[in-house]
């Protein structure tokens, strides 16, 4: 049963992804934004977050890499969610992540950070990468959001 719903959760995923209708993330981690708007600021290069767990734990393994050094890059606006199996939803958990940003940098790299949550459900990690120009006067910014594939916690 747990394997079932793994797929099935793993499917929405997948399919959330594909219908976005302004932006995806390819297989190497790269933006692709539609050409709607020609004014768009592209400070964003890639962006990526993995999940892995132990009991009542789960772990953050991710990037955000901007094109050049920003006075500020990272993620921004953390939600975590769980699945409810008897609607397939996911709900907005109150755990939560500061804000992990570096600055004067290209990067901002998280790797195993620990977030405790309660065992025996599916959660992901939503996010806005981020990035902020180092301009003196009017620095343009850049988010994109962002869902984690779903982890089972044990």
């Amino acid at each position: 049963m747990k394997r079932v719903l793994a797929l099935l959760l793993s499917l929405v995923c997948v399919f959330s992804m594909l219908l976005s209708p302004r932006m995806s993330v390819s297989a190497d981690s790269s933006i692709e934004t539609s050409d709607d708007n020609t004014d768009y600021v592209h400070l964003l290069d890639s962006y990526y977050l993995t999940l892995s767990s132990s009991s009542n734990k789960m772990y953050l393994t991710g990037v955000v890499t901007a094109y050049e050094t920003m006075a500020e890059v990272g993620f921004i606006d953390f939600e975590v969610q769980r699945a409810y199996s008897s609607t397939g939803s996911w709900s907005t958990t109150s755990y939560s992540i500061p804000n992990q940003l570096a600055y004067n940098s290209v990067s901002k790299s998280l790797s195993q950070y620990p977030v405790p949550v309660l065992g025996g459900f599916y959660y992901r990690v939503c996010f806005h990468a981020y990035a902020k120009e180092d301009a003196w006067l009017f620095p343009d910014t850049e988010t994109e959001w962002y869902e984690s594939p779903a982890v089972y916690v044990p």
